[in-house]
């Protein structure tokens, strides 16, 4: 899979930005890595790009130039432009203030579209109930939801002393964009699907509520290779808890061991090998959770050339789809997965447009219109 270069395509205004002065460094460099966890999905050991936090945190300016391996992170990056911007202008006006930026939903839709992905997860969960105890903490599996794409664990965690108390309240931490969130992320993550081990797959920080003094609720996403067409599996799955700052992990590892049944039994193909433009669009396959779209690219990426234009979904009211994965395989084919806006209810038709920029809708470089019924 070549690398999928998301900021080739974003044309950065400099004059929108000053020159920041500042002796503190660290404390903006803090602030921006904060920051790009939550606008990032970060793959097994969610690097930073240090270099990027050190050059905004001395001159104040973006010069971008990120190569980004997991197309489903470029994507996500793109969607967050205007709120990175955003973001860049709240840190710049309270770099000398502690005080803690007012959260606005308005100016995060994407995130916004997240948290409404977790509570219907947490909905559609089905109870598993398997536990382990290590090191003074007792983590419990309690649902899991599992599509093929995605696997969402509901999780008990529990300690021996108040957690408040213990070496595991470090994994605790504010989200950057002062939403009032509890987050936590898990580390050295290890995962087998029917015995075989997995690689293909993505996460972030996980959403924290507070049960008792001895006890949390964590809510965790991980999504799946788009590849994984497992029906009925079984998860082995490991890791460790993280510091917040992901400096270091806390304790030992926790091990899992359930099966889980997909709940997208009633998976609907549709076959096309429809022309327009340069692209072909091969095939749909159409879920009661997310929309799968299978592209051939007029070219072979491994070649060199690599595919920088925007597959973009639109539902049957005019609603964007939100893409979770973007692959590109062998073949010149390219295969996306765009979750539904209502799980459960699958829309009659589709609208799928290419475009060389987003913003440019209007003007295609290629556009289908598939029937779902």
């Amino acid at each position: 899979m070549d690398n999928f270069r998301i900021f080739n395509k974003i044309k950065v205004d400099t004059e929108k930005y000053e020159q920041v002065e500042t002796n503190n460094n660290e404390k903006l460099k803090l602030k921006m890595e904060e920051k790009l966890k939550s606008s990032q999905r970060y793959k097994k050991k969610r690097k930073i790009n240090n270099r990027l936090i050190e050059s905004i945190a001395v001159i104040g300016i973006i010069v971008v130039g990120i190569s980004v391996a997991n197309p489903s992170l470029a994507d996500n990056l793109k969607i967050r432009l205007p709120e990175f911007e955003t973001m860049l202008d709240k840190i710049k006006e309270n770099i000398n203030s502690e005080d803690i930026v007012e959260y606005d939903p308005n100016m995060y839709p994407q995130l916004e579209k997240e948290k409404a992905e977790y509570k219907k997860n947490k909905l559609m969960a089905t109870p598993i109930d398997v536990s382990s105890k290590a090191d003074g903490l007792k983590i419990t599996i309690d649902k899991a939801m599992y599509d093929k794409k995605k696997i969402y664990l509901d999780m008990t965690l529990k300690t021996d002393e108040p957690f408040n108390k213990s070496k595991y309240k470090k994994a605790v931490g504010d989200s950057p964009y002062g939403d009032g969130v509890k987050q936590m992320y898990i580390d050295d993550l290890e995962m087998y699907i029917n015995g075989v081990k997995q690689d293909g797959y993505s996460y972030s920080a996980g959403i924290v509520d507070f049960i008792d003094k001895n006890t949390i609720n964590l809510s965790y996403l991980i999504e799946l290779d788009t590849n994984n067409d497992v029906e009925d599996a079984n998860f082995k799955i490991n890791f460790k808890i993280d510091e917040y700052d992901l400096s270091k992990a806390i304790g030992q590892k926790h091990y899992f061991d359930f099966n889980i049944k997909s709940i997208d039994d009633s998976i609907k193909s549709i076959t096309l090998d429809e022309k327009d433009g340069d692209y072909i669009l091969k095939k749909v396959d159409v879920t009661y959770t997310y929309i799968e779209v299978k592209m051939e690219l007029p070219f072979q990426p491994s070649l060199g050339n690599t595919h920088d234009n925007f597959i973009i979904v639109y539902d049957d009211k005019g609603r964007v789809l939100n893409m979770s994965t973007g692959i590109e395989g062998k073949n010149k084919i390219y295969t996306q997965i765009n979750e539904l806006v209502d799980i459960g209810q699958i829309p009659k038709y589709i609208d799928i447009l290419v475009c060389k920029n987003y913003g440019e809708e209007s003007n295609p470089l290629s556009r289908f219109r598939v029937n779902l019924e």
